[in-house]
């Protein structure tokens, strides 16, 4: 029923922060996993090794009616490689058992009108 296999997801983040920027891409790997595998549940999903492709900060120059107030502003951009361990199960091998009470309510409703 459960079944263990290796995957690599490569997620893209932005922040404020660097560590904003690395939750933001972190927070993307159980999406993108359950959108390559949508007919399965996820039991357990593990990081095995987290790759580092391309980390940029960007720094621009803000100001208030043109030349008011200027400050630096920046912005974190992340983009990770996580080769993952994950646990699923298949749900269409979920043998379900029908039960048809259709039958009794209807012959329930029919009594009491």
């Amino acid at each position: 029923m459960q079944e263990n296999m290796k995957e690599t997801v490569q997620i893209t983040g932005k922040g404020k922060t660097k560590q904003h920027a690395i939750n933001a891409a972190l927070g993307q790997v159980q999406k993108q996993v359950m959108a390559k595998y949508p007919n399965t549940m996820i039991l357990r999903i593990e990081p095995r090794d987290v790759s580092i492709l391309t980390a940029t900060e960007k720094r621009y120059k803000e100001t208030f009616m043109f030349f008011l107030f200027p400050r630096i502003r920046q912005e974190f951009e992340v983009k990770l490689e996580i080769a993952l361990d994950l646990a699923v199960m298949h749900i269409e091998k979920v043998n379900f058992t029908v039960e048809d009470n259709t039958k009794n309510k209807l012959m329930k409703k029919l009594a009491k009108g």
